[in-house]
């Protein structure tokens, strides 16, 4: 193991690499139905390879739970998850008003749901921020210049990966399509930037893994309930829609100058070199 994590801390773009040629593989290619139990399955099986990446590259510390780690982390998230809390309001709302009632076995629906959001928050927050945006730190995070750097490419690669199912089913093609996609990925990559910031301030995964997933929770809960599935496409090909959707967004960046003007202070605290924990010893 040793070995192992030797080679791993010296070439952490190697793991980086890795890392997320395994979990975009398998959330692009692996066929699902749609339903929560099986993307459950799918996102639980990743959960369990990233975290075997992690404890190798950067040792077990990191995967173990912390209170007090956990609790800063939700003390900082509370902007953020009060405006994921209305946005869910409003879909739950427009869902319901789509939907004759909830589906018969919503408790069902409703354990599954919770569970697959505390999965995909862990998974994505292990690939995104403990292994991508942790092999960056680890080959530029010598200065300032590049812990930004490492900030800004890791999260707009989190804010990319949102759209990608869009392009590749061929969705993309009008401006409108385009600036959908754009606006997507610069709203999910500021929300990135501000988990990798507090995964700096807490130096642990758990904290930022139940933010991420509490806030696709409030998101997903309306069509989990209503519809038993969470297919969510963040790219409407209806002018009307679509236009809606970009001033949708335009709103929301409005709502996260907060979230933008706290990430940045979170980094500012930061002491460099800061080379994250492909490289350093993090209690």
């Amino acid at each position: 193991m040793s070995t192992i994590r030797t080679f791993a801390r010296s070439h952490p773009l190697l793991v980086t690499a890795v890392g997320l040629a395994i979990g975009l593989a398998v959330i692009w290619f692996v066929p699902s139905d749609g339903s929560l139990a099986n993307m459950m399955f799918i996102r639980l099986g990743l959960t369990i390879v990233m975290f075997a990446i992690m404890a190798v590259a950067a040792g077990c510390n990191i995967i173990v739970p912390n209170a007090k780690s956990i609790g800063l982390s939700f003390k900082k998230s509370i902007y953020p998850l009060v405006v994921a809390l209305v946005m869910g309001v409003f879909v739950l709302l427009g869902t319901a008003m789509k939907n004759e009632g909830m589906v018969s076995d919503w408790p069902l629906q409703l354990a599954l749901v919770i569970m697959l959001c505390l999965l995909v928050g862990t998974f994505e927050e292990g690939l995104f921020r403990d292994i991508v945006f942790s092999g960056l730190l680890a080959r530029f995070g010598e200065t300032r210049r590049g812990l930004i750097g490492a900030v800004i490419v890791s999260s707009l690669i989190f804010g990319f990966v949102h759209v990608t199912p869009s392009i590749m089913n061929g969705q993309v093609v009008t401006g409108l399509d385009m600036a959908q996609a754009a606006l997507k990925t610069l709203q999910a990559g500021i929300l990135g930037a501000f988990l990798a910031a507090l995964f700096l301030k807490t130096r642990n995964i758990w904290g930022i893994a139940l933010v991420h997933g509490l806030n696709d929770l409030f998101v997903m809960l309306g069509d989990a309930l209503f519809s038993g599935t969470t297919s969510t496409t963040y790219v409407n090909n209806d002018a009307m829609m679509a236009s809606a959707s970009v001033v949708m967004y335009g709103v929301f960046f409005l709502l996260y100058i907060p979230i933008i003007v706290s990430t940045v202070r979170m980094l500012k605290q930061v002491e460099v070199p800061c080379k994250g924990p492909f490289a350093d010893r993090w209690s």
